[in-house]
């Protein structure tokens, strides 16, 4: 990944995150694909937009790793 992401307050886009070799290999240890996991993101994005809240961050997160999660357990 870029070295910028090594600064506080700036964060990676999913597609840089998916471009990371060192993602690929976790995510295929975990029987997943970059599909999966931009499904996944799809799916919490669609997800929080119909239920925002002041914990939008948090939510997002955990929506998109019970998600993974789930995808994962198969």
């Amino acid at each position: 990944m870029i070295k910028r992401w090594c600064e506080a307050g700036e964060e990676p886009t999913l597609e840089d995150v998916l471009a990371d070799p060192i993602v690929h290999m976790v995510a295929r240890r975990d029987g997943l694909s970059a599909r999966d996991v931009q499904n996944a993101a799809s799916e919490a994005r669609l997800s929080l937009g119909r239920r925002r809240s002041a914990s939008t961050a948090s939510f997002e997160e955990k929506t998109l790793c019970r998600r993974l999660h789930s995808l994962a357990e198969g």
